[in-house]
């Protein structure tokens, strides 16, 4: 993971690349990634990182990949995340949106 971070920030590799560490078994890998994609704001990924946090069980690295949707200004994704069962992804997608400046009417 980490010498893909080097090939994102080198240009040689797309931030899109780090979404497979996302989907890796081990928790450890899916909590450092967010770190790594979320200092490298690229629209591409905000898909396949929803996606992923649909899916994810840990409440610790689904509030990092909030953090990437609100690096990348996916708003319309963050207020999504407001109709989520998990009280955790409604809780830091609202504060995400407030931070914004985006109002919730």
């Amino acid at each position: 993971m980490f010498w893909c971070g080097i090939n994102v920030k080198l240009g040689i590799a797309k931030p899109s690349a780090l979404v497979k560490f996302l989907l890796n078994p081990d928790w450890e890998t899916r909590w450092d990634a967010p770190d790594i994609l979320d200092n490298f704001p690229d629209k591409t990924v905000v898909f396949p990182v929803f996606d992923v946090l649909q899916k994810e069980s840990n409440p610790h690295v689904r509030k990092r990949l909030i953090w990437i949707l609100e690096t990348n200004k996916a708003w319309d994704e963050l207020f999504a995340c407001l109709d989520s069962p998990e009280f955790d992804v409604r809780t830091n997608a609202a504060y995400a949106l407030t931070q914004s400046g985006h109002i919730l009417h």
